[in-house]
């Protein structure tokens, strides 16, 4: 239920701020990606029906949840002008990369380098919903080698959230 309501208020946020006004849409380079989303959380929703929070470690470390998931040996690199994040366990494990344009002062728009899966995303400073690594500890040393292997296709053409 808390769960729930949690992700109600998100969809809701995301609603409010796009009745807001359009924004001219800029994509971001690599390096803007960098500096804007290292240590901080990315919350949103995609078209394939994930709803996510996650924390973005300055280690390359993720933190958070995709649809209620808790994110264990996560990890997110830039390359190119994308995020590309690599999920060692889960429902959907794989690597999965995402252009983003900013959509007003804190939000950006994502799609999928692989698919045609979209979404919305706003930026929070810090760890705000302070997502841990429940005790877990990983290095994404290692992991991220998977980032240079192309990506597992998924059944029915989803996306995870940021891949």
């Amino acid at each position: 239920m808390r769960l729930a309501l949690h992700r109600r208020s998100i969809l809701i946020a995301f609603g409010l701020a796009a009745l807001a006004g359009p924004a001219a849409a800029e994509p971001l380079t690599g390096a803007q990606l960098q500096a804007e989303v290292s240590g901080n959380t990315l919350t949103g929703y995609n078209t394939s029906g994930v709803v996510f929070s996650e924390y973005h470690a300055p280690d390359g470390r993720i933190l958070g949840h995709n649809n209620s998931e808790v994110v264990i040996d996560g990890c997110w690199q830039v390359r190119n002008d994308a995020i590309c994040y690599y999920y060692a366990r889960g429902t959907r494990p794989g690597v999965f990369c995402w252009r983003f344009e900013r959509a007003g002062p804190s939000g950006y728009s994502i799609a999928s380098t692989e698919s045609a899966v979209t979404g919305v995303t706003r930026l929070e400073p810090g760890n705000p919903r302070g997502h841990s690594d429940g005790g877990v500890s990983w290095a994404c040393e290692g992991l991220t080698s998977e980032l240079d292997r192309p990506s597992k296709p998924l059944a029915g053409g989803a996306a995870r959230p940021h891949g």
